[in-house]
C-alpha cells in the first residue's frame, strides 16, 4: 500500500507552469513513474493525492477560458467508478491505492493545458495551489462527483473507462478517433513541450461497456450522507429517536 500523501499542502512558483512542474517532479521523485496502455508516462500518485489535485484545480478552473469540464470524470476514477460496477468506493484502502495509469496520463495532460491557460490569462497573479489532503474523504465532494455523473448520463459512460480493447480484451480509456489516414491528433509532450502524434482509435478498436444500472439512487444516498455529515448530531439523534418510537409502537401492536 502506498504511503498516504506525498504532496506538500501548498504549491507555489514563478508561473503556473512551474507550479504544475513542481507537482510532477515531487511525485516523480517520491513515487516514480507510471505508464499507460499506449506507453505514455506520468508520475504515480494515489487516489487520495489525485482527489486533492482535482479538487484544487476545480476551484481555480472557473477563472480560465476552458474551465475544467471533465473534473468529475477524473474524480470518478479516484473512487473506482466505471459503467460496469456502477459504484464508488470511499474506503481508506481505495484512497491509498494508486490512481489508474491511463487516468493519470490524461489528468496531467488536462492540468498542463489548464496551467498554460492560467499563465496566459492571469499574468501578474500569484501562482498558488492549496492541496486538501482530506478531499477524498469529503462527503460533499463525493456527492458532487456522483451527482455530476448522474446529470451527465450516457456521455459520462463513453469517456470514463472502461471500454474493451478489440485486440487485448482489456479495459482501457477510449482514444481520440483516428483521421482518414489512420493518424491520431497532435498533442504536446508534457515535459519537453515537443509536438507529438497521440494514439487514436479506429471504429471498433475499443467497444464501450454498457452500464448495468443507473447510479441515480447512489447519487442521492451520497448527497444525503454529506448532509448528515454536516448536521450529524441533530439529524442522527432525531432519526434514532424516530426509529425507536416506531419500533415501540410496532411492538405494542404485535402484543395486542
Amino acid at each position: 500500500m502506498a504511503e498516504r500523501f506525498k504532496l506538500p499542502p501548498v504549491l507555489t512558483g514563478s508561473t503556473w507552469g512551474n507550479v504544475w512542474q513542481a507537482a510532477w517532479e515531487r511525485l516523480r521523485q517520491q513515487r516514480g513513474m507510471t505508464i499507460n496502455s499506449e506507453g505514455v508516462v506520468a508520475p504515480k500518485l494515489t487516489n487520495r493525492e489525485a482527489a486533492s489535485i482535482i479538487d484544487a484545480m476545480r476551484a481555480i478552473a472557473p477563472t480560465t477560458a476552458r474551465k475544467f469540464p471533465l473534473w468529475y470524470q477524473f474524480a470518478a476514477v479516484v473512487y473506482g467508478w466505471d459503467p460496469e460496477n456502477d459504484k464508488i468506493d470511499i474506503s481508506s484502502a481505495q484512497a491509498d491505492r494508486f490512481y489508474e495509469p491511463d487516468a493519470a496520463v490524461e489528468l496531467f495532460v488536462a492540468l498542463q493545458t489548464m496551467v498554460f491557460d492560467l499563465d496566459d490569462e492571469r499574468a501578474g497573479t500569484e501562482p498558488r495551489v492549496e492541496l486538501d489532503q482530506g478531499a477524498f474523504d469529503d462527503r460533499i465532494f463525493q456527492g458532487e462527483v456522483v451527482s455530476a455523473l448522474r446529470a451527465d448520463g450516457a456521455k459520462a459512460q463513453a469517456i470514463i473507462p472502461q471500454c474493451k480493447d478489440k485486440k487485448s480484451g482489456k479495459k482501457r480509456f477510449p482514444r481520440p478517433p483516428c483521421d482518414k489516414d489512420g493518424k491520431g491528433p497532435k498533442g504536446r509532450d508534457p515535459i519537453t513541450g515537443v509536438e507529438i502524434e497521440l494514439p487514436c482509435d479506429n471504429p471498433g478498436d475499443c467497444e464501450p461497456i454498457k452500464p448495468k444500472r443507473s447510479i441515480e439512487t447512489l447519487g442521492w444516498l451520497i448527497i444525503a450522507a454529506g448532509v448528515v455529515y454536516l448536521f450529524a448530531p441533530a439529524v442522527l439523534s432525531g432519526a434514532i429517536a424516530g426509529r425507536v418510537a416506531r419500533n415501540s409502537r410496532r411492538g405494542r401492536r404485535t402484543r395486542r
